[in-house]
């Protein structure tokens, strides 16, 4: 189960066509961020399509009101990018990878947005045009900790650098690394070569990363600096990182981009909308103000903030979006924003070659560093039991090992041995994020191995495929007492057996630990266990 470019359930979210008008009511639509990335999951071309809903008047926040139907003052769906007269400067607008450095495929890669390798296709193709860029990130990388977290941060870091970001923030989870790895991936000999700016987080010495960029296309500036949300970052984290005051740091930030010629000027916050709304506001100045890290999906169209000047976006989750926003000068000199457009990075966007070698180079230091260099040591199985592999199971329950041995389920580890759908140049099988829901005795969620489970194609090639332990649990014990001689008093046995039962009302549940909303979204479709998935290995 990959950390990659997958999204939920399949609710619409409140924006787009009749839309409010103002930036407010983005955060007010009642859904959480893991609610509303949900569409993200049905099928947009490069052009994105999707419908959304109308919010009622319970969704829109005061002294708001929703726009008028008139088409010319809001169009049913997002501007089609490709229609735009070549622009003098493109910003790039990325944030809150979030881990998922590409879709894993496990429910099919043309259903799946995001990834860095369709990204820098993108990005190639703008380039192709003619369009100068200026790609910036809110940040938030990565999603976990420890050794793997570290690796995806460093890899994630080379994407970047070699997309030519000219911008990058910190999100909260890219704080729980340590201020040395993070100086390690982000230190630059210049400010004008550093690529990850912050006007508010510190890491060990002030002077180590820069409080913002100027990022230059043809006779344009463009001012950029980033600002974490203290209220999202984790009270242990390292104490030599800190996080300053948001609105103090904008502020700073803003007056030096100034003094040193930015003609147009971005700020991307990583926290809630409300908290960015109020954070520009406060400051004034700013052109732009970049979201990252609360509302679920970019909304269709830029927004107005209420009470100043400047333009909202937000970024969307886990990377499935590219935002572009063309810029132009006009004959008094003035940078204005002239059109914005949201992007799904759909499977139309072929993989970069790249892309497609730094990911094999992610997984071959998974490979060279191994389970133990990785930090994950076997640890007991809540039960206490021990893994026997399905063969095990199958001189009892022969009828039940046949409709395994013939599903899907048998062949999870062969899936990502040999990767399909054209990516079996990068084999996923050292991948704990993988490994944990294709192969069995792990646990699927937190991505570790019990003990006597699974550790590699040749020690444990028993513990192949998602096995019968996966849902019933361990059964060495259970195996060993139904052996003629056991001594297991009638009892005991009656007990064993009644552990390795997994009742039908319950299946479900055990199902999604593996078949969750990223990996599997038609499971929680209304019905899908009970009519499509529970036929096919009923037993």
């Amino acid at each position: 189960m990959v950390l990659l470019g997958c999204s939920d359930s399949g609710q619409p979210s409140s924006n787009g066509a009749g839309q409010a008008k103002t930036a407010d009511s983005a955060s007010q639509s009642g859904q959480s961020a893991s609610e509303t990335d949900s569409q993200a999951w049905t099928v947009d071309s490069p052009v994105d399509t999707t419908s959304q809903d109308k919010p009622d008047a319970g969704q829109l926040a005061a002294g708001t009101e929703a726009a008028d139907d008139d088409p010319a003052d809001d169009p049913a769906g997002p501007e089609d990018y490709r229609t735009w007269e070549s622009p003098q400067a493109v910003l790039v607008v990325t944030g809150n990878q979030h881990g998922y450095i590409e879709p894993c495929g496990c429910t099919g890669l043309d259903r799946q947005k995001g990834g860095v390798a369709r990204r820098m296709t993108f990005m190639t193709q703008l380039k192709e045009k003619g369009w100068p860029l200026i790609p910036i990130d809110a940040g938030n990388l990565i999603r976990r900790i420890g050794a793997q977290a570290s690796i995806k941060f460093e890899q994630s870091t080379n994407a970047l650098k070699q997309m030519e970001y000219q911008s990058v923030g910190f999100g909260p989870d890219d704080l729980r690394l340590s201020a040395t790895d993070l100086i390690s991936y982000t230190y630059a000999d210049t400010p004008e070569q550093a690529m990850f700016v912050s006007a508010n987080v510190t890491l060990l010495d002030p002077e180590l990363l820069p409080k913002f960029k100027l990022a230059e296309q043809g006779d344009m500036v463009v001012g950029v600096t980033n600002v974490l949300d203290p209220e999202k970052v984790d009270a242990n984290n390292s104490s030599d990182i800190t996080v300053d005051d948001p609105v103090e740091s904008a502020q700073k930030a803003l007056d030096e981009m100034n003094k040193a010629g930015a003609e147009f000027r971005v700020l991307a916050y990583f926290g809630t909308e409300e908290a960015a709304q109020a954070v520009a506001k406060k400051v004034g100045g700013y052109d732009l103000l970049v979201v990252s890290g609360g509302y679920g999906e970019p909304t269709y169209r830029s927004l107005d903030i209420e009470g100043c000047d400047t333009k909202m976006i937000v970024t969307g989750n886990k990377g499935m979006y590219a935002g572009l926003v063309a810029l132009k000068k006009d004959a008094s000199g003035a940078v204005t924003q002239t059109a914005y457009s949201r992007v799904p990075l759909t499977h139309e966007f072929k993989d970069a070659p790249a892309m497609r070698k730094l990911m094999a180079d992610y997984q071959q230091q998974l490979e060279q560093l191994g389970l133990d260099g990785l930090g994950l040591r076997p640890v007991p199985h809540p039960s206490g039991g021990q893994f026997i592999g399905s063969a095990a199971c199958a001189k009892c329950h022969q009828d039940a090992f046949d409709v395994w041995e013939s599903s899907p389920h048998a062949f999870a580890t062969e899936s990502i041995v040999e990767p399909a759908e054209g990516r079996g140049d990068v084999a996923r099988h050292f991948d704990p994020e993988c490994i944990s829901c294709h192969v069995t005795g792990w646990n699927p969620q937190e991505y570790y191995p019990y003990e006597s489970g699974y550790l590699d194609l040749t020690q444990s090639s028993h513990l192949t495929g998602s096995g019968c332990e996966n849902c019933h649990g361990p059964g060495a014990a259970h195996s060993a007492a139904e052996q003629e001689g056991s001594g297991v008093s009638e009892e005991q046995l009656k007990a064993l057996r009644l552990a390795m039962q997994l009742p039908l009302d319950k299946a479900r549940d055990k199902c999604m630990t593996c078949h969750d909303l990223d990996n599997s979204p038609d499971f929680h479709d209304p019905d899908a266990f009970e009519d499509e998935y529970w036929p096919q290995v009923e037993h």
